[in-house]
């Protein structure tokens, strides 16, 4: 009988898999051994349209409640809690659209289409 050459797996690309990623932090795990590995990518920017700065602003609608509008913005853009209630109220009684955040346009789009789920007009400037 002949002897068995115990070959060692190496883990590959093949045989990872993504477990979780946490901004640049990617964690994998290998299928074959179970073995669990954590890789810190680097952040590539570039002159992408994705990565323009856009403003946010809330626009004000007849169809619902003001205050209602007001506690779902609230709850869609946590910074809006730093904006004072009576300014919130003024803005909405004389429909006047109020800036709101500032941030990438593509995370401008995500809060654009969540406002939407949520019955909160934005538009992105």
């Amino acid at each position: 009988m002949r002897g068995r050459i115990k070959v060692e797996h190496k883990c590959d690309e093949k045989s990872l898999v993504v477990l979780k990623e946490d901004g640049v932090l990617t964690t994998y795990k290998c299928l074959v051994c179970g073995k669990e590995f954590s890789e810190i990518g680097s952040i590539v920017i570039t002159a992408d349209k994705d990565l323009l700065m856009c403003e946010i602003y809330v626009k004000w609608s007849k169809d619902s409640s003001v205050v209602s509008q007001i506690s779902k913005l609230k709850k869609l853009i946590p910074d809006t809690k730093k904006i004072g209630n009576n300014i919130l109220l003024e803005a909405a009684k004389k429909r006047k659209s109020l800036k709101v955040a500032e941030m990438f346009s593509d995370e401008a789009y995500e809060l654009l289409e969540k406002g939407k789920m949520m019955g909160v007009l934005l538009q992105v400037i």
